[in-house]
């Protein structure tokens, strides 16, 4: 994770598997871009994701209406 990126900021670690944005399952890499890309496109300043990183799954909001 690239310091002072979103995902960084939102404590995200090599690994995490991300499961959900808002709710909604991420099947693949291209799903998770769109998803962000929809809910920015929508005003939406963050997300929530839920994330699993090895056994624990949580949930985490990231940023994503900047820049």
């Amino acid at each position: 994770m690239k310091p002072g990126s979103p995902g960084a900021d939102a404590g995200l670690q090599p690994g995490a598997v991300i499961l959900q944005v808002d709710g909604e399952p991420v099947a693949t890499p291209a799903s998770l871009k769109k998803k962000l890309a929809d809910a920015k496109s929508a005003g939406k300043d963050a997300v929530l994701l839920r994330l699993q990183f090895g056994e624990v799954k949580q949930f985490r909001a990231l940023t994503i209406g900047k820049k």
